[in-house]
């Protein structure tokens, strides 16, 4: 067994137990019962260049390539299939408005919209979203934050790109989940709800593809 096979099946294990035990969670069943959620299980390692980052293991890796010493289990949730609706994800200490997140993904339809063969991640999230200027992206924290509701909740997908400068690394992009129907009902209302702050980065030294790549979650 794989670590992308062991994945799935410890995802549909903990659905199982949660579904068919129903152990009684009381006011913690938001966090393990979330409406329309479902549980997803995936194995990260230390990042070598920085241990105290997380990367997620090769899915074509051995599970007995699994060290539980210094590996870590991480639990997430995805929308289930027959969701006709998201519920707006919350952060610590005050509600994430579907507003932001409706911000945060028109900047990335623009981004994608640019000529740029890809949208980097970090790129994204520390430069773009900084440039688009909504009041909550001057904050660092909640840009991460704002970006993992999006990506939690599916509207946002994410995939790999080879890094020329550290193969072993390859770097994070992003994508908007065009079969989303959040994501529809954007694209769908049309351009005259883009968001108005962004504006194409000024490039200087680097080309933009070279730049990309080192910006690697």
């Amino acid at each position: 067994m794989n670590i992308d096979e062991a994945q799935l099946r410890a995802s549909t294990c903990i659905k199982d137990i949660l579904d068919k035990h129903r152990v009684p969670l009381g006011p913690l069943e938001a966090l393990f019962r979330p409406p329309g959620y479902k549980p997803k299980i995936e194995i990260c390692m230390p990042d070598g260049r920085d241990a105290r980052q997380l990367r997620k293991k090769r899915p074509d890796a051995p599970l007995d390539s699994f060290n539980p010493r210094i590996d870590k289990l991480i639990l997430s949730f995805e929308p289930t299939a027959n969701r006709s609706s998201v519920p707006v994800p919350t952060r610590v200490g005050s509600d994430i408005s579907a507003r932001e997140l409706e911000q945060a993904a028109l900047t990335l339809l623009q981004a994608e919209d640019s000529n740029q063969p890809f949208v980097g991640l970090k790129f994204f999230r520390d430069r773009l979203l900084s440039q688009a200027s909504p009041a909550w992206a001057a904050s660092e924290s909640d840009r991460r934050t704002v970006l993992e509701a999006l990506l939690h909740s599916s509207w946002v997908l994410t995939g790999k790109m080879p890094n020329p400068q550290t193969p072993d690394f390859p770097v994070t992009t992003i994508k908007l989940n065009r079969d989303h129907p959040a994501v529809q009902a954007i694209l769908a209302a049309g351009p005259k709800t883009v968001f108005s702050g962004f504006r194409p980065v000024k490039q200087t030294g680097d080309p933009a593809s070279l730049m990309l790549t080192r910006d690697r979650l």
